[in-house]
């Protein structure tokens, strides 16, 4: 997935290419003449280097990094967070592209993947199940059959497994009420995934929110903010604070609760899909008060990458 980050100015203009872990920075691409003395040594090292980096400070040639951050760092010169830094080509920050709350949602190039095609009493009913796994289809063809012999549907079923280029590589067919005889059923009811909180406590509306429990004051308010599997926080403290006295100020027509609130200063939601997919968010919140929310947001995010 290309990515883009640009200072205002053209004091850096910079392409990366993502694949959910590591981070391209593309040839041609233009990294600020600005360094800090906070910086990496190693980033540092990479900048100085002249078959690298131009006098112009072009980059010469790709260069690859373990992180979004490090690559962020290397082009802005000061030490930054790549998941707020660099954006798509629809000026989305890439945290917000994030799919089940922690893995990046990015497509990998030619991925193989097969599907399950189903045939009954010579009726063709197409694709039934996809996947990158035939073991998986292979066990799904047992328990389809068993679901459609239960059914009813007990004449000859034939099914087969086709690869992308739609070239059949498995076929298994039943007789007239012959079972799959599978020990799992075809439709199994997934658990939705697990997000990890850990609380945080507001004790003075002009305090910052913090994680230490303190036992000589009651909180205002406590937050579940939400954390990575590791157990590092992931929701960004100081935007929540932001964002609870904005909505305190603005006086939104409408309860944003403590979740929300979390879900935003988690995620960032940049469009009405976002926003309204978010845990404690909604069709009616946004409709109150979503665009006033995400122009907050952009505020607040560009000037964080200034």
């Amino acid at each position: 997935m290309y990515l883009f980050l640009k200072g205002r100015g053209r004091t850096y203009n910079a392409i990366g290419l993502f694949d959910g872990k590591t981070l391209i920075v593309k040839k041609g691409s233009l990294i600020s003449d600005t360094v800090s003395e906070k910086i990496n040594s190693s980033i540092l090292k990479l900048r100085n280097d002249s078959s690298l980096v131009s006098e112009q400070n072009i980059l010469l040639r790709d260069i690859t990094f373990d992180s979004p951050s490090a690559a962020a760092s290397f082009v802005t010169g000061f030490t930054s967070n790549g998941l707020i830094k660099w954006r798509d080509s629809d000026k989305r920050i890439l945290k917000s592209l994030q799919l089940n709350k922690h893995k990046y949602n990015i497509q990998k190039l030619n991925q193989k993947k097969y599907t399950l095609f189903y045939n009954f009493n010579g009726e063709l009913w197409g694709g039934i199940n996809t996947s990158k796994s035939v073991s998986y289809l292979k066990v799904k063809i047992k328990a389809h059959r068993d679901e459609m012999v239960e059914l009813g549907y007990n004449d000859i079923g034939n099914y087969c497994i086709k690869n992308s280029n739609k070239e059949i590589i498995f076929a298994q067919s039943f007789q007239k009420d012959e079972r799959g005889n599978s020990n799992v059923p075809y439709h199994i009811e997934t658990q939705k995934p697990q997000i990890k909180y850990k609380k945080a406590y507001l004790y003075d509306k002009q305090g910052d929110i913090i994680v230490e429990k303190r036992t000589d004051v009651f909180a205002i308010i406590i937050f579940d903010v939400i954390c990575n599997d590791t157990g590092e926080i992931v929701t960004d403290l100081k935007f929540l604070k932001s964002l609870s006295d904005f909505i305190i100020y603005k006086r939104i027509p409408v309860m944003v609760k403590s979740k929300a609130q979390v879900s935003m200063a988690t995620y960032f939601p940049q469009t009405k899909e976002e926003f309204i997919k978010l845990p404690g968010c909604g069709e009616k919140m946004y409709d109150k008060c979503g665009e006033m929310i995400m122009d907050f947001i952009k505020s607040y995010l560009d000037v964080k990458s200034e």
